[in-house]
C-alpha cells in the first residue's frame, strides 16, 4: 500500500494528479490538500510514503514544505509536480531535498511511468 500526499491548490490538477499515483500505485491511497498549512497538519497525523507537492501554493513555497516534511518525514520520497520548466525552480527543488521533478503538462501515463522510476532509484527529471 502507497500513502500519497498531494499538495495542489487545483482541484483538477489534485484529480490529474491522484489519477497518476494511482496509475503508478494501484494500491495507492491519496490525501489531497491545497496548502502548506494543510500539509503540515497531515504530515503531523499520517506517515506517508510519496508527496506530490506543487512549487506555487497560495500560502507558502512548496520547497519549504519539501523541507519540513524531509525533517519530519525522512522515509517519504518527495516529488515536485509542477508547471515549472526553468532552471531556478528545479535547483531550488532538488536542493530542498525533493526526489524528483515532474511537469504536469506531461501525458498522465508518462507521469506515472517516471514516478515509478524515480522511486525505483532513476534519474529525478520529467
Amino acid at each position: 500500500m502507497h500513502d500519497v500526499l498531494l499538495v495542489d491548490d487545483l482541484p483538477e490538477a489534485q484529480a490529474m494528479m491522484a489519477e497518476v499515483a494511482r496509475m503508478a500505485f494501484p494500491d495507492a491511497r491519496c490525501q489531497a490538500v491545497g496548502s502548506v498549512d494543510e500539509a503540515l497538519r497531515l504530515v503531523k497525523q499520517h506517515a506517508f510514503d510519496v508527496a506530490l507537492v506543487d512549487l506555487g501554493l497560495p500560502d507558502g513555497h512548496g520547497a519549504d514544505l519539501i523541507r519540513q516534511i524531509q525533517r519530519q518525514q525522512p522515509r517519504c520520497a518527495t516529488v515536485v509536480a509542477t508547471i515549472y520548466d526553468d532552471d531556478d525552480h528545479l535547483f531550488e527543488a532538488l536542493q530542498a531535498g525533493a526526489q524528483g521533478y515532474l511537469l504536469k503538462d506531461q501525458p498522465s501515463k508518462w507521469l506515472a511511468q517516471q514516478l515509478r522510476g524515480i522511486l525505483d532509484g532513476q534519474p529525478p527529471l520529467s
